[in-house]
């Protein structure tokens, strides 16, 4: 998945979905496959489907979810306009000890919210 990040990161979108369709076709699945899935579809705009594929990885993480598929979910949130649902995964997630980069990623995102 992280090879789909590095070719959409790199101005290579539609490498970077072919990769995480031909994963999905051999069978890949899982939290890492939707959440990357989710940053590609937000990174090219479509903030509806990246919510889906976020959503569907926060939903497979069970009980803990990740601090940063969390805040990703709050970005599409917010990109889509739905500031109460991004607003509240904030306020939860500044209330968890987070590593310095989420942690300010967080603060980042709160001060977009206001």
């Amino acid at each position: 998945m992280v090879t789909a990040w590095s070719l959409a990161q790199a101005g290579r979108p539609a490498q970077a979905r072919r990769f995480l369709n031909q994963a999905e076709s051999e069978g890949s699945s899982g939290v890492m496959l939707k959440h990357a899935k989710g940053l590609l579809r937000l990174d090219s705009g479509d903030v509806r489907g990246a919510i889906a594929s976020l959503q569907q990885a926060v939903e497979e993480s069970g009980d803990t979810p990740s601090a940063r598929l969390r805040l990703d979910l709050a970005k599409a949130l917010a990109a889509a306009g739905n500031r109460a649902q991004a607003r509240r995964l904030v306020d939860d997630l500044r209330s968890e000890e987070l590593g310095e980069a989420d942690r300010a990623a967080v603060s980042n995102l709160d001060v977009g919210l206001r």
